[in-house]
């Protein structure tokens, strides 16, 4: 029993001498490993020569990629160029294991990088130069379409300026003209006044009433502009014969009245009744106020047709049979 016992005790200090021999040589492999010793399958160790050969090669391919790929892969350059800056530091301090490690995985990234730029560049790459381009062209489609609107503004403006120019103009001239006919007028009043027996005192007073009831006919149907225009000059004419009646010169006194009545004719055949809606919208109210119920709305280009008037108000009927009062300012 003892023998065994002894026995057992003599193959369990072996068994445990080999098992601390195992663990002290797999513990030197890891603190080999860990301090920097010699790479997995490196026969021998590298010499100072071979290591700065390889950092030497590193950094001259590096900085020719970095050449040729300035926006290719950016990301992909930093992870080379951090790879060369510790194989500079393992270079510094003697670890030529390390260097010789690190010069195989720089040498696979720098591989991968060119064949990547052979192949035309990484896609985000080609995407970022087509974005850029079109950038560029978008840039000078904005360019030249601001120099078209620049000169599309002035174009307007000179257009407004000759506008103004021509509106001058034609105020000048339709001055003129009148001035001419009220000038013609007038003088075939003069020449009325020296002709005896054209006209009595009594037939001149006849046509003076005649002429006023026209023009009041015309201030109660002169609902547009058009209407308007025709009534101040009958206004002006019937007034100017009332003149030339009291100062004794019938004849010219009836050829004003007459004049009114060809203006009457005119209006008439103008149909001035007719109101077109010069606002976006309108409300038409119950009576010739504010304050009153709103039976409707009036859009901008609508025609009506003008019923009476109330001091600022016209009561009209749209073209649905809508009666109702409206603004004199909305409506011309």
């Amino acid at each position: 029993m003892g023998n065994i016992v002894g026995s057992d005790r003599k193959y369990g200090s072996g068994i445990l001498l080999i098992l601390l021999l195992l663990g002290l040589t797999s513990g030197c492999a890891v603190m080999e490993r860990l301090g920097g010793g010699p790479t997995e399958g490196m026969k021998e160790p590298p010499t100072s020569t071979q290591a700065d050969q390889a950092l030497q090669r590193r950094t001259a391919e590096l900085e020719g990629i970095e050449g040729e790929a300035a926006v290719g892969a950016p990301l992909e350059l930093a992870q080379a160029r951090t790879l060369l800056e510790e194989m500079e530091y393992f270079f510094r301090e003697g670890n030529f294991a390390q260097v010789k490690r690190l010069d195989s995985t720089m040498g696979k990234s720098l591989d991968s990088i060119g064949s990547v730029l052979e192949a035309g560049g990484w896609p985000l790459s080609k995407r970022i130069a087509v974005l850029e381009e079109e950038n560029s062209r978008l840039r000078a489609e904005a360019s030249g379409k601001e120099s078209s609107q620049r000169e599309l503004k002035e174009e307007i403006r000179t257009l407004k300026a000759l506008s103004g120019i021509e509106i001058q103009s034609l105020t000048k001239r339709l001055a003129s003209v009148e001035k001419e006919r009220d000038d013609a007028i007038l003088e075939v009043v003069r020449n009325r006044s020296r002709i005896e027996g054209l006209a009595s005192m009594a037939s001149a007073s006849a046509m003076y009433a005649e002429a006023r009831v026209l023009v009041d006919r015309m201030d109660e149907e002169a609902f547009n502009l058009r209407g308007r225009g025709f009534l101040e000059q009958a206004q002006g004419y019937l007034a100017s014969g009332k003149k030339e009646l009291e100062m004794g010169n019938p004849g010219g006194a009836a050829y004003l009245f007459d004049l009114v009545s060809s203006i009457y004719q005119e209006f008439k055949n103008s149909d001035s009744r007719n109101l077109t809606v010069a606002v976006r919208r309108a409300r038409l109210h119950k009576s010739a106020s504010s304050s009153s119920g709103v039976v409707g709305s009036l859009s901008r280009g609508e025609t009506v047709k003008g019923l009476m008037m109330s001091s600022d108000w016209f009561q009209v009927r749209s073209s649905s049979g809508r009666i109702g009062w409206v603004r004199r300012s909305q409506v011309h």
